[in-house]
Parts: C-alpha cells; structure tokens; sequence
C-alpha cells in the first residue's frame, strides 16, 4: 500500500560506483573525494579570527555584494550579469535543481559513461531515461562529439557534460562545446556543463564564454576542487 505513494523511477535504481570497493584502505588517498592531505595553513586561522560573525550565519546567496564579486572575477572572460548567476549549496545541489527543472515525461537525460555517477544515478532517479554513450578504448577514451551530436534528437530534454571530463580529465575545446551548444539549439535542447574541475582549466576555456550567446547552456562551478572548499 505504501509503496503507492513513492515515485515509481525509485525503485529500479541502484547505488552506482566506478570503485571495487567502498572501503579504501588506509595507503590511498581518493582525489575524487576533494581530500586536502596537508591541513589548513596557520594563517588561514588567523584570518578566520578577523571574519565578522555575519559571514558565517548565512548562506553566500544571502550575502550582498557575492554576485557583483562573481561578475567582476569573470569580467575579462566573459560579460555576465546578476540573471546569468543562481547560487547553491554546493554543485551536487545544482544539479539536482537542474534536474528538477525537466519533465521526464517530455525528454530523456544524454550524457556519457562513465561520469560522475550521482548526477546519472539522481537523474534515473528523478524518473529520466537516461542514454549514456560509452568512451571505448580503441578511440583511446576520447570523449564522442560526433556520437553526442548525432544523438542529440529533439527527444532529449538536456546533455550532461563535464569540462574536464571526470575521470579521465579530458578538456573538450570550445570549438566543439560550440558544435554540442548548435545541435542543441536546433533540437530544443540544454546543455548542461559540469565544470567542478574547471578551475585546472584557463578561465578562457570555460564553457561560461558562451552564456551570453546561448540561452540553453547551464555551466555548474564549484569551489571544492580547486579552492578546496
């Protein structure tokens, strides 16, 4: 009877992990998991003590002024304004609120495998088809353009990409993000760009040049990875 009353797309899903194991030994340091081995620096307490109690009792989105510091840090790549930024807790929350944002009903989720597993797993939770296309080995992992655009039917609400491409590091070059961004266009598609790597990235390479050009483009950035936050 319960059973009624839970999202049907939940319970055909499964934990999903690129590792063999959960536990990791002691010997290994995961870099998937954003894990800083060397501590904070001593002067980073330091300045900590000189924060106002107002920095820490809100969320950044509350905070006045965090938006026009975005603007100004992206001011020599690309101009933005307030409507282009939405701030969330964290990239994960992104995501989710992106796939909030589609209709299951009215398209499926096409991305690439492997990827970074919550956002596929979130995805088939959120009831999406989702259309994975496999990097093989005899094409040296290369992340399939050509295979993306092909697929990319006017049957897909969005394509998840990540920029680098998680695990393999691959950088795709804005000449092809621009090819994926104009399929898009012409299927009433979004692109969604994953760049939590993307400060390992020039700023110039990012997905975000295109924002003012591209109402269907949505580039996610993070400060876990290379702020280490």
């Amino acid at each position: 009877m319960k059973k009624k009353r839970i999202r049907a797309s939940l319970f055909g899903v499964k934990a999903l992990s690129y590792a063999n194991v959960e536990d990791i030994p002691g010997n290994i340091l995961d870099l998937g998991e954003g894990d800083n081995p060397y501590g904070l620096e001593s002067s980073l307490f330091a300045g900590v003590n000189l924060m106002k109690p107002a920095l820490w009792a809100s969320y950044p989105h509350s905070l006045p002024g965090i938006k026009e510091d975005l603007i100004r840090w992206w001011s020599d790549t690309c101009p933005l304004s307030s409507e282009n930024l939405f701030l969330t807790a964290g990239s994960i929350d992104a995501i989710y609120k992106i796939h909030a944002l589609f209709d299951p009903a009215k398209g499926r989720a096409l991305g690439i495998a492997p990827q970074f597993s919550e956002a596929a797993a979130h995805a088939q939770a959120m009831g999406f088809s989702l259309q994975a296309l496999c990097l093989r080995e005899e094409e040296g992992f290369r992340i399939p353009v050509e295979a993306l655009c092909e697929n990319l039917t006017p049957e897909v609400s969005y394509v998840h990409l990540e920029h680098p491409h998680n695990p393999t590091g691959q950088a795709l070059s804005l000449p092809d993000l621009q090819r994926i961004l104009d399929k898009a266009v012409s299927t009433g598609s979004y692109v969604v760009v994953d760049e939590a790597y993307g400060d390992y990235l020039p700023r110039g390479a990012s997905a975000a040049v295109f924002l003012p050009a591209y109402d269907n483009l949505i580039v996610i950035r993070s400060f876990s990875k290379g702020f280490g936050l």
